[in-house]
């Protein structure tokens, strides 16, 4: 999100030297305005996620910031885009009259609208570079939570006696899947809003696809989770941990690259070991082969002796010869 902020900036401070700069306010341009729009988005949905009763105070305050910031904001916005004063005011989700909640106010970003509804594309095309940085910075947080939590369980398994000391990693560790669990809806929620901005963008046939894929509960996982039915030689890895992009700047930090050269190493170890089988039940059948003419002959044996003692020879030897 931060190099497309500066990449937008950047493209802000072009035009404004070659004179075609659309703004309709001096302090808001329209990347500052959808970019805006996302951190509101997210301080929406992370309102009331750590609220206790000992926060109330500081969760009401920082509702009423989050309040005005939006109804500051909303003025902004419909500058930029007129049609939605209409469109509040026969919702009611601002209103001085009737007071809403921060969190159940709709900020009406472009890719909540619908194809009918107006909307500049130069908008659209902004809130989808914002929307794919978001994306990518959400499976950066959810990578990194997972692998503190593996961190975590492990030292606490190998290390932590007591029950103030498993209480207190305990706790951790909510707090922890609580990250998790606001990274993967953020993720969703983005993914959501490329798949409506792509068509209107031109970004249908990019491979954005590739890297940026649904994401599942099944996931969710560290590379260390085996899922149901799953064993250390039949373990795939999370798509999270192999799409492009995921080693960039992560690989140098932590234990990512050494997880991955462990998993890359027994997938390595497999595919060796289903060879070496292949090869030796391909030499088994070859000596079986050989050992069927062997009998072949044995049952020829000598016509000279017996004849009774020759038919005995023969139908053993047949029988051998069958059996391989």
């Amino acid at each position: 999100m931060r190099s497309i902020r500066l990449e937008l900036a950047r493209e802000d401070q072009a035009v404004l030297q070659t004179g075609t700069y659309f703004a309709l306010h001096e302090d808001c341009t329209p990347s500052v305005l959808i970019s805006t729009g996302l951190e509101l988005e997210e301080q929406q949905a992370g309102l009331g996620v750590h609220a206790t009763d000992n926060q109330e105070g500081k969760t009401l305050q920082r509702s009423n910031t989050l309040q005005w910031r939006i109804k500051t904001w909303v003025k902004m916005q419909e500058l930029y885009m007129p049609f939605l004063a209409a469109l509040r005011a026969s919702e009611g989700s601002v209103s001085n009259n009737v007071p809403t909640a921060p969190e159940a106010i709709k900020l009406w970003l472009p890719s909540h609208l619908s194809r009918t509804m107006p909307c500049d594309t130069h908008l659209q095309a902004i809130e989808w570079k914002l929307r794919y940085g978001q994306a990518h910075d959400a499976l950066c947080s959810l990578r990194s939570n997972l692998r503190a939590q593996t961190a975590i369980l492990k030292y606490k398994d190998q290390h932590l006696r007591g029950q103030g000391a498993n209480t207190q990693a305990w706790n951790m560790l909510k707090s922890i899947e609580a990250r998790i669990k606001a990274a993967a809806i953020t993720y969703e929620h983005a993914h959501k809003s490329l798949i409506v901005l792509a068509p209107r963008v031109n970004q249908t046939h990019s491979r954005w696809h590739s890297s940026l894929q649904p994401l599942d509960r099944a996931d969710i996982r560290s590379m260390t989770d085996l899922l149901w039915g799953e064993s250390e030689g039949t373990r795939k890895l999370s798509w999270i941990w192999s799409m492009r992009g995921a080693a960039s700047n992560e690989m140098d930090n932590d234990n990512t690259l050494k997880e991955w050269c462990k998993a890359r190493a027994r997938a390595m170890h497999w595919a060796e070991e289903v060879g070496l089988l292949k090869e030796e039940m391909q030499r088994i059948q070859q000596f079986f082969e050989w050992d069927v003419q062997r009998w072949d002959e044995r049952g020829l044996g000598n016509a000279l002796q017996d004849a009774d003692e020759h038919e005995g020879q023969m139908a053993y030897a047949k029988c051998q010869a069958v059996l391989r």
